[in-house]
């Protein structure tokens, strides 16, 4: 880059900046707990999402005032748990409307389990019934053969996503969503590009959560089977405009899963 592009990209300012990006990368605290422990991973206004781990044989108490003015959908990844009447195994999902959750909500386990609880704005449907069920579409994302489970997309939206080491979808953005990816396992590689056009590279592990805003162009890719759970606004594909296909190589992946082997 010349003197004089250095001056100008120091004069203007396009878009987001990388420093208030970065900003956007955290690792929340797991507060461990006489039953296990607890995680507020996503914490945004309008959608938000806990981890929340029971040991055997234990019992967890929720706050409801965690929960306040919110709509709620617990998602049973492992274990055997018991809400009330409600009986979940993994993949089952309980959706509690605006006010249905119990003042104390108490989750027995029956193995040691582990469920991620979904919260965010009620949706103008009316729907005012506690309802278990599964998750749902689930299904293979772009060509690049990741696995998309969708757990809810309501105004708020949970999901789990699966990339083999090597995979990659393509670069693109939202005009709508914000979303959160929680780093359930492995590592992944993530490519954003702001500012004057750059593109930088975030290797991000487990713990780690990133927030992307509407409009920042992004691509994420395996570089070690990782799987993220994806936290947003209200999804949909036509709000996903695609800069970049994912049959085009990603840059530095290649690259990268050699050095991580090496």
């Amino acid at each position: 880059m010349t003197n004089k592009h250095m001056a100008q990209k120091q004069l203007y300012k396009y878009g987001y900046s990388f420093e208030e990006i970065e900003k956007q990368i955290s690792k929340p605290e797991k507060q461990e707990k006489p039953w296990g422990s607890f995680c507020r991973a996503v914490n945004e206004e309008i959608y938000g999402m806990d981890q929340v781990i029971v040991k055997q044989g234990k019992m967890a108490i929720l706050d409801p005032k965690d929960y306040q003015g919110k709509e709620v959908l617990l998602y049973l990844e492992s274990g055997k748990i018991q809400i009330g009447e409600y009986c979940l195994i993994p993949e089952d999902t309980l959706f509690f409307p605006l006010g249905a959750l119990p003042s104390s909500p108490e989750i027995k386990a029956e193995e040691d389990s582990i469920l991620y609880i979904f919260f965010g704005w009620p949706q103008k449907d009316g729907e005012k019934t506690v309802k278990q069920a599964t998750t749902f579409d689930i299904r293979h994302k772009d060509y690049a053969e990741n696995l998309i489970e969708t757990i809810a997309n309501r105004e708020f939206t949970g999901k789990k996503i699966f990339f083999k080491t090597g995979n990659h979808h393509g670069l693109h953005f939202h005009c709508k969503k914000t979303e959160t990816y929680f780093m359930h396992s492995g590592k992944l590689l993530l490519r954003l590009r702001a500012d004057n056009a750059e593109d930088r590279y975030y290797v991000l592990e487990p713990g780690q959560t990133i927030r992307i805003t509407p409009g920042l162009m992004h691509q994420a890719s395996g570089l070690a089977d990782p799987v993220i759970i994806e936290s947003s606004t209200h999804d949909e594909d036509s709000d996903s405009f695609i800069v970049e296909s994912e049959f085009a190589e990603m840059p530095k992946l290649k690259e990268m899963i050699n050095k991580i082997n090496n």
